[in-house]
């Protein structure tokens, strides 16, 4: 197994425009379709946001009148009432540098940027991929996949195949499996390479391939998964939900070859493919704590949770200062994290308490009760 990776995140904002961003957006795009370029970057510079100002684009899609992207996102922007405002994708490489948390304060920030308060944030997809190598490896045969699938497809470029896709493009669950080599040659991310050398597990020249599950709204709406918290809460059942687990039938998984004589049911499932189901479902177990999204409460302990497992992660980076965790007390971590914070703050244009009553707002909680404070 080389690793186990989040590949691909889409996300629909509903909300309004704010008009001073309505105004811009359209000034810039004015300026674009003048020059019919690649628009012009300096009027989009959303605070914290990587891979530079965003560059709006002289074309649109659809209803989306306005198309945005810089090296790590790409945006589609809409005054349509009766449209999510906002369509957000992180560029892929993204997910190699930033783990969710840290994709959701992107989305997060880009949302507050253009957006006035009292956005809803819904997941429209996820993608989560295992990338592994085996010397002499190929596709199984097709007479060895039991699934729940109705569409399947065998594929590929060269006289042998290297694609099998299991599931329509549209529907709820997709899972393909394929050359992650070969597909590296069209696609032009060969830092993928970099990413698994970074693993310690690559072996050089011998190909990788790749097992990719993909959900969208309509299989993440039956696990009431709708924001990207609830997708770090509910993403081990997700995957249980394809590979099987703890009960629950597979939607798909490979037989050994050798156990074609048996019925469906009784095939054990190939030594690889339980490798795949361990490397997909590790470090992510299933919680079984979704709810209707109706029947949810912010939870205080969760986030304590989260809070903690990033201050330690903080921390063992040495506070982005080299602090050495074992030599420094922990006040003086957190004396570090007030002045960052506070930092963080000046450079947004907003006090703690603003901040605070938006995020209380987002998370629908209303203003902070007066005989609290």
């Amino acid at each position: 197994m080389l690793s186990k990776y989040v590949d691909a995140l889409r996300v629909s904002i509903q909300g309004r425009l704010k008009d001073e961003i309505i105004e811009a957006l359209g000034a810039a795009k004015e300026e674009a379709l003048r020059e019919f370029g690649d628009g012009r970057a300096g009027d989009f510079a959303v605070p914290g946001l990587p891979g530079g100002p965003l560059r709006i684009s002289p074309t649109a899609r659809n209803k989306y009148e306005f198309i945005l992207r810089n090296g790590a996102v790409y945006l589609e922007v809409t005054s349509w009432a009766n449209l999510p405002a906002l369509i957000i994708q992180p560029m892929a490489y993204v997910f190699y540098q930033h783990d969710l948390g840290e994709v959701e304060t992107m989305v997060d920030d880009i949302a507050a940027f253009f957006l006035e308060p009292g956005f809803e944030i819904l997941v429209s997809s996820f993608h989560l991929a295992v990338d592994f190598q085996g010397e002499g490896f190929e596709l199984p045969d097709a007479r060895d996949v039991v699934t729940r699938a109705r569409k399947r497809k065998v594929e590929g470029d060269g006289p042998e195949p290297n694609t099998m896709t299991f599931g329509r493009r549209n529907g709820a669950l997709q899972v393909q499996i394929y050359d992650k080599t070969e597909e590296l040659k069209k696609s032009g991310k060969g830092w993928m390479r970099d990413v698994w050398r970074e693993g310690g597990r690559y072996t050089e020249g011998l190909a990788a391939w790749r097992v990719e599950y993909r959900f969208s709204r309509k299989k993440l709406r039956e696990l009431s998964i709708n924001t990207i918290a609830d997708l770090r809460v509910g993403m081990g059942d997700l995957v249980q939900a394809v590979v099987g687990d703890g009960g629950a039938g597979p939607w798909i998984r490979i037989a050994s070859p050798d156990t074609r004589g048996h019925g469906q049911d009784r095939r054990p499932a190939a030594p690889w493919w339980e490798d795949i189901k361990a490397a997909s479902l590790d470090g992510i177990p299933a919680t079984g704590l979704l709810d209707e999204p109706s029947q949810r409460e912010p939870d205080l302990g969760h986030t304590e949770t989260m809070l903690f497992a990033y201050l330690e992660k903080w921390m063992a980076l040495g506070g982005g200062e080299g602090l050495h965790p074992s030599e420094t007390p922990l006040e003086e971590f957190t004396d570090l994290l007030a002045r960052r914070y506070s930092e963080h703050l000046d450079f947004k244009g907003t006090s703690r308490l603003e901040a605070i009553d938006a995020r209380r707002e987002k998370m629908g909680l209303g203003a902070f009760p007066l005989d609290a404070q």
